[in-house]
């Protein structure tokens, strides 16, 4: 895999990609551009969200495997595991001390629960509270609308949380204890894709981001049976940091731990899934004088134990239930850390391009929009409007090809020229043997009424094919049997007719091709046909000798008399004279 591809979490393999714009039209920031037909993710607009990973129909959409630099990471260094509080959703099957045992079976130096970089966080936002001065506050704990706030709603950048995300916080906490960046590893395991971004982005805290399919398969591979083990996670165990993975708790860890603690009152409010978030956010925090509003967003529906990586057979529900019930026996009695996890958020920079008035224009003349009624915002392309579509296009985001509506009114206009540049008849009907096109050649090879027919409306559409012509039994053969019917000569009025009949779409759709056989080119193509017909006949019997005297050397004399003998018998004609 080359470095570019690499340094991507989301990626197409192109030559599976079937350019069915699928994934442009449901991305929900349009990180998507079609390049020579193919879908490819742009990083700097992805959020890693995942979405286009679920409904990319023939899976071309692939997430980078990191489990060889895991694999090197563990014979440089000791490397100790954060895994994900939904761990408990995920493996359901396993122990505490089973899923540590695996761990330490793999090379792991030690495994915690992120959920401690959690309890971090939670602790640290309730002393932030009665200082915090803006009328919302928004958690910075989901890499996906971190990144999306940060590149498409600049305005509400400034209500982030200004610390470090659970995994971030739980891994300055690994290294603070076990040893600096040069001396351990931290690799996460989880159900997300975004933290393989937010990895990416601070390596100085996780070094790899794993997801559970990928423990899944160093198991399997490596042979992994579970049992027992006689240690427990390295670290104490997380409290209301536990909730996190679901919707709605973080506001449940932060409503319990200023319970215990107390502190100034917010408003929490919670929302999943990445639609409409600016207008989630629009308003939020202008009647609440006196209490800041605290708003929870995660990116998958359902929180993190729905993530794009779950592979989890278990409903929605259950899995909620199972981090539920650990969140309720945990409860709050860690101790809490003291260690500083504030930062101040620096927003990627994000190419923006500026679209003039002209540039659009110019786009939508050249895919046929000359005028607003000609904008059918259908949305084949993938983009909500033409308009949004010819930013794309000026942006390098998209392809004139990708306007479905061009390239509909494009063929059919190069299928009317050719129908009626033919200088044979033609005539298409549907399954009711009723005309659904035909050129002015055909009209003018029937003649009288139907030609006159033909100038008061060009293609007979909707016409019975019967009420013109006597031979519809053909076209009703053809239409039953699917076999073609070729160079069938009928009379017609004073004139000759050769026609072939032959399917388009079985039992639907039949077509017709008529000529005048009296007519000189005419004539000409039927006598270079027999002709090539007659020639392609004796290529095939000198083909033929050819063959048996290649294959029968030895008896060559034999054979070839035989050959002689057998053609002199068929011409009346005496073997010497061959």
């Amino acid at each position: 895999m080359n470095a570019e591809v690499y340094r991507r979490p989301i990626y197409t393999e192109k030559s599976e990609c079937q350019d069915c714009y699928k994934c442009v039209r449901q991305c929900p920031v349009k990180a998507i551009k079609v390049s020579d037909g193919h879908a490819q993710i742009i990083p700097d607009r992805c959020i890693a969200c995942g979405h286009c990973l679920a409904i990319c129909p023939i899976q071309a959409k692939k997430v980078r495997n990191d489990i060889p630099k895991i694999h090197r990471l563990l014979k440089d260094r000791n490397v100790y595991a954060s895994l994900a509080p939904s761990y408990v959703s995920e493996f359901p099957q396993y122990t505490e001390n089973e899923i540590v045992a695996a761990f330490e079976d793999l090379g792991f130096a030690g495994v915690a629960e992120t959920a401690i970089g959690a309890d971090m966080v939670t602790r640290q936002m309730i002393d932030m509270l009665p200082s915090y001065d803006l009328p919302i506050m928004i958690s910075s704990a989901c890499p996906s609308i971190h990144h999306l706030i940060c590149t498409c709603y600049s305005e509400y950048e400034k209500y982030l949380v200004p610390l470090l995300s659970p995994m971030q916080s739980h891994a300055k906490l690994l290294h603070d204890q076990f040893g600096g960046e040069e001396e351990i590893g931290v690799v996460f395991f989880g159900p997300c894709i975004a933290k393989k971004m937010e990895a990416d982005r601070t390596p100085e805290y996780v070094q790899v981001s794993a997801t559970f399919g990928d423990l899944r398969e160093m198991i399997d591979k490596n042979g992994i049976q579970k049992r027992s083990g006689m240690r427990g996670f390295c670290q104490q165990k997380a409290s209301t940091g536990a909730y996190y993975p679901i919707s709605g708790g973080m506001i449940k860890s932060l409503e319990t731990v200023q319970r215990l603690t107390g502190g100034r009152k917010f408003i929490g409010y919670e929302y999943s899934g990445v639609d409409h978030i600016d207008e989630i956010l629009e308003g939020v925090g202008e009647q609440c004088e006196g209490k800041t509003v605290l708003i929870e967003l995660l990116a998958c529906r359902g929180g993190c134990t729905n993530g794009p990586l779950a592979a989890s057979t278990l409903g929605q529900l259950k899995r909620r239930h199972y981090v539920e019930t650990v969140g309720d026996h945990r409860g709050e009695r860690s101790a809490p850390v003291s260690l500083d996890i504030s930062q101040s958020w620096v927003s990627p920079a994000v190419p923006c391009h500026q679209v003039s008035e002209q540039q659009i224009q110019q786009v939508l003349r050249s895919i046929g929009k000359v005028c607003a009624q000609d904008e059918k915002n259908c949305g084949g392309c993938g983009y909500n409007s033409c308009r949004d579509f010819a930013r794309a296009c000026t942006d390098q985001r998209a392809e004139a090809r990708m306007c479905v509506s061009h390239l509909r009114k494009l063929s059919e206009n190069k299928a009317n020229a050719l129908i009626k540049t033919m200088p044979s008849g033609l005539v298409i009907v549907d399954h009711e043997l009723t005309i659904i096109e035909c050129n002015r050649q055909f009209a003018t090879l029937l003649g009288g009424d139907i030609l006159h027919a033909y100038e008061a409306k060009p293609g007979l559409e909707g016409v019975p094919l019967q009420k013109i012509v006597p031979f519809t039994s053909d076209f009703a053969d053809v239409r039953e049997s699917g076999i073609e019917k070729s160079d069938m000569t009928i009379r017609f009025n004073t004139k000759i007719l050769q026609l072939t009949i032959f399917p388009i779409e079985e039992r639907r759709v039949t077509g017709g091709i008529i000529q005048d056989v009296t007519v000189p080119w005419v004539q000409r193509d039927n006598i270079i046909r027999k002709a090539t017909r007659v020639l392609e006949r004796n290529v095939s019997t000198v083909q033929q000798i050819a063959y048996l005297l290649g294959e029968n050397a030895a008896e060559g004399e034999s054979m070839l008399n035989s050959i002689i003998s057998s053609f002199g018998e068929q011409n009346g004609e005496e073997r010497d004279g061959f």
